[in-house]
C-alpha cells in the first residue's frame, strides 16, 4: 500500500483494524480477538450452546446462545484466546445480554498466559435487576459486562457462567476488555 495516495479515512481505517475487535458494540467494551484467535465453549449440566466461536469472533453484535435444561444449576465454561500478542491492564470480562429476570446468573473471570492461570476471580452475581460485583459489572442498552481488574498480560479470557432458576436462552455476547 502506497501512503501517499491513502486517504484520511483510509489510514484511520487501517489503522483502527489493529486495534481487534470491531466497531459495531454500543461501547461496554472492546473485542481482542485477532486474526488466528481461537474459542472454546462448553455447555455444563445438561445446558446447550449454539455458535459457540461467536463469544471471540471481535463482534458484540453477533452472539453464542446458552440455553439452560432445567431451571436447576446449569452453565457453560468458555475461552478466547488471542492468535498472537499479549493484552494487559483494564478489565477482562464478558458481555451478556437476555438476562431473564427468574435467573440467577454467576459469573466469575479468568485470564491466561501460555495455558497457565495469570488472574482469575468472581466478577458478580446477577439476580433479577440487581447486581452484586465482586469485580466490575456494567448494564447498558439491553447488555451486561462482567469483568475482573487485571495488571498482568495474558493471552486468553476464560469465563464461567452458573445459571438457577430459569429456562430463558442467554446471549453470550463477547471475551472482551473494558
Amino acid at each position: 500500500m502506497n501512503a501517499r495516495n491513502l486517504s484520511l479515512g483510509g489510514l484511520l481505517a487501517a489503522l483502527l483494524s489493529g486495534c481487534g475487535g470491531g466497531s459495531d458494540g454500543n461501547g461496554i467494551c472492546r473485542s481482542i480477538a485477532n486474526g488466528g484467535a481461537s474459542t472454546s465453549a462448553t455447555a455444563r449440566s445438561g445446558a446447550t450452546i449454539n455458535n459457540g466461536s461467536a463469544v471471540f469472533d471481535g463482534r458484540l453484535s453477533s452472539a453464542a446462545t446458552l440455553t439452560p435444561s432445567l431451571a436447576t444449576l446449569s452453565g457453560a465454561t468458555l475461552r478466547g484466546t488471542l492468535g498472537s500478542g499479549t493484552a494487559s491492564g483494564a478489565f477482562a470480562g464478558l458481555v451478556l445480554s437476555g438476562l431473564d429476570e427468574r435467573q440467577t446468573i454467576t459469573v466469575s473471570i479468568s485470564t491466561y498466559l501460555d495455558g497457565v492461570l495469570v488472574e482469575s476471580g468472581q466478577a458478580g452475581i446477577q439476580t433479577g435487576t440487581s447486581q452484586a460485583c465482586g469485580g466490575i459489572c456494567v448494564t447498558q442498552d439491553g447488555d451486561s459486562f462482567f469483568g475482573i481488574a487485571t495488571s498482568r498480560a495474558y493471552d486468553a479470557i476464560g469465563a464461567s457462567i452458573d445459571l438457577t432458576g430459569a429456562t430463558q436462552p442467554l446471549q453470550l455476547r463477547e471475551l472482551c476488555v473494558r
